[in-house]
């Protein structure tokens, strides 16, 4: 999914403070965690200044002392592993430098059917299309591919990993900075395939295909309103999702009017960091379009699932 576009006093600003977590961040810039996350790697932001190659080489040679063997990617850091793909090119090569031993870096074996239509390649094409990413860099070293999620929601971040392990047949990684929570398959294939995907074409497949991709897109920029139960005349009840590309917006309509859901679309202008974009918000308010909504689709979150019953059952009341 290609990044709205950012200002230059935005950039600026992400490059002075990308200390800051990505919460606060996001919270300044008016954009959601995972737009923060990428664009802080494609500007080679996340640690670039907290490594030298004499710094890698010297704590690859430390870990080996301390450990008794060439470290393997799973013994070291992320921040480190990072840092050596940054300077080196690969793992392999900064093992190289330091002369420690290296094993034969392994190819990921994607699954035959992989690019056939599933619920499991329709929710993932939901997630990217929200707070998700998939991007494909290339420099004179190596090219590298990532699809990733940067989120709070544990349970968020446990499923997507799941699902990308069933669509790919590659286990993805997962990585847990206090509140925070990265998933990431690392693999150029299944990166290219996403890119390639025609959406539109995927969803005229089946309906249980148009519900999952619409659960992706819930999870992911989503939620619920339930209010003032008690007092069904200062009650408020609906079911929200915002995006800033209409595109997006026709997408969820698409499927929402597939599955006789119906809602409204309220436009708004949300200021962000030095800019307006224009941001849409699609609602369901009616309750029949409410309960088709839980009945066939639902969150994966529990957070958003738990409300969502809340609001469902006070209609019985």
């Amino acid at each position: 999914m290609k990044a709205q576009h950012w200002t230059k006093k935005e950039i600026n600003f992400l490059k002075k403070e990308y200390k800051s977590k990505n919460k606060t961040l996001s919270q300044n810039l008016d954009r959601t965690i995972g737009a923060i996350a990428k664009k802080k790697y494609q500007l080679e932001l996340k640690h670039s200044n907290k490594w030298t190659e004499e710094e890698i080489i010297l704590e690859l040679k430390n870990l080996n002392k301390k450990i008794g063997h060439s470290p393997s990617v799973r013994e070291v850091s992320q921040k480190l592993y990072q840092a050596t793909l940054r300077f080196f090119g690969s793992f392999n090569n900064a093992k190289n430098k330091a002369n420690l031993k290296t094993s034969r870096p392994k190819h990921h074996q994607i699954k035959k059917d992989i690019k056939k239509v599933t619920k499991e390649l329709a929710y993932i094409l939901g997630v990217i299309h929200g707070d998700g990413y998939c991007y494909i860099r290339k420099s004179k070293l190596r090219t590298s591919a990532i699809i990733g999620l940067h989120v709070k929601d544990k349970d968020f971040a446990d499923n997507f990993k799941e699902v990308l392990g069933r669509w790919s047949g590659i286990k993805a990684k997962e990585y847990n900075n206090h509140s925070e929570h990265y998933v990431a398959l690392y693999s150029i294939d299944c990166a290219k395939i996403i890119k390639d995907v025609n959406v539109k074409n995927v969803l005229r497949q089946n309906r249980q295909v148009r519900i999952y991709f619409l659960r992706g897109m819930y999870d992911s920029e989503g939620g619920v309103i339930a209010k003032n139960l008690e007092c069904r005349r200062k009650a408020k009840r609906w079911i929200h999702f915002s995006n800033s590309k209409i595109k997006t917006i026709n997408l969820v309509k698409t499927c929402l009017d597939s599955l006789c859901i119906t809602y409204k679309i309220r436009p708004g202008v949300h200021s962000g960091f030095g800019s307006k974009r224009q941001q849409y918000e699609l609602l369901i308010y009616n309750k029949e379009g409410m309960r088709n909504f839980y009945k066939y689709v639902g969150f994966s979150i529990k957070r958003k699932q738990k409300e969502l019953v809340t609001l469902i059952n006070s209609f019985e009341k």
